[in-house]
């Protein structure tokens, strides 16, 4: 592969726009426009020869071939586990005994021990108190009894998307074109922009 080739719309100011929005140097930062806004152009281009192409198809070939002829191994593995699984649940199925709770400080029966058994009974959180001491709330009593309560926090943040285009060339080889987009998120996810084509700031 050649040496990517870098290209980005450029304004004569310094700074691009893709219509919705655009990067302001003279401001510090981006700009998508609105809050769910973005901007894009950013793009780089690869060239691979013919004589590349014919290799890297006759090792994708030659790879194809070797997960063929080995899939059949996993396949006969895979059907050999099955099979003992359902053997297991039919065994199962004729020994389980089903026990039911009546009460959160039901006693353990010791006949039981060392037995197969199916417990069913109601869910109880008994006299515990769930409370979120971030936001000072009482869970327990905002929630009729809740058992479990779980806060999902998420991130204003810029995220990177690429869209790639392959076109053909006269001399039989293959020409890449990927193009960087940039958009503004929630996520629970950190997205690092560290690892982005092309640096931004904060949105």
């Amino acid at each position: 592969l050649g040496q990517p080739e870098t290209n980005s719309n450029t304004m004569s100011d310094g700074g691009f726009d893709d219509g919705g929005g655009g990067f302001d140097d003279g401001g510090g930062g981006f700009d998508g426009g609105d809050g769910g806004g973005g901007f894009g152009g950013y793009s780089e281009t690869t060239y691979e020869s013919y004589g590349e192409r014919m290799k890297n198809s006759c090792a994708g070939v030659c790879i194809g071939l070797v997960l063929f002829f080995g899939s059949w191994g996993v396949l006969f593995w895979n059907e050999g586990r099955a099979v003992k699984r359902q053997e297991d649940l039919d065994e199962g199925r004729g020994i389980v005994q089903q026990v039911g709770l009546t009460s959160i400080n039901a006693t353990i029966d010791k006949v039981l021990d060392s037995k197969l058994i199916y417990v069913s009974g109601l869910v109880d959180g008994g006299n515990a108190v769930l409370y979120d001491d971030l936001f000072q709330i009482n869970v327990t009593n905002h929630t009729n009894g809740a058992l479990k309560y779980e806060r999902n926090v998420e991130m204003y943040q810029w995220k990177e998307r690429s869209e790639t285009k392959t076109t053909k060339t006269s001399n039989g080889g293959q020409k890449k074109t990927t193009t960087y987009y940039y958009d503004k998120v929630w996520a629970s996810a950190l997205y690092s922009s560290s690892s982005f084509k092309q640096a931004v700031t904060p949105p």
